[in-house]
């Protein structure tokens, strides 16, 4: 099964996550539930 638009942005939203915390900077929203609707709504809006 391919995945979905929401599943690679969150996919790279969470690597994207894991080089920031190596230099010491952090995004909690990211890995949060609140966070992954966000980047939904705006893979949404985009496709638009």
């Amino acid at each position: 099964m391919e995945r979905s638009l929401v599943e690679e942005a969150f996919i790279e939203l969470q690597d994207a996550q894991s080089n920031l915390k190596e230099t010491g900077f952090s995004s909690p929203f990211l890995l949060t539930e609140p966070g992954l609707k966000k980047a939904e709504s705006i893979c949404t809006d985009t496709k638009k």
